[in-house]
């Protein structure tokens, strides 16, 4: 298959008036996260990409899991479905 990069001019012309909705999806995302929190110790949480299930149904940006910064729990972020236990101690410095 052939692949044809457009002239980046031409794209911004296309893309002049139109809203920006993948901004304002990723705004939302980033404060969503920043009120997330660990179930098991309570810590900060990062979004990490989700290999198995790359999108989220009827949305725009990739699915994304929940990974705990203290503990490195991963969960699924909007049921807290656990996906791996914690890889270190909360209350150990690294």
């Amino acid at each position: 298959m052939l692949f044809k990069e457009m002239n980046p001019e031409d794209v911004w012309k296309q893309l002049e008036g139109h809203e920006n909705v993948v901004a304002k999806e990723t705004k939302k995302l980033e404060e969503y996260f920043a009120k997330l929190s660990c179930k098991r110790c309570s810590g900060s949480c990062r979004p990490i990409l989700n290999n198995v299930s790359l999108f989220r149904e009827n949305g725009i940006l990739p699915d994304y899991l929940a990974e705990c910064n203290d503990c490195g729990t991963v969960f699924t972020p909007y049921t807290q479905i656990e996906v791996s236990g914690p890889t270190k101690d909360p209350l150990t410095e690294d």
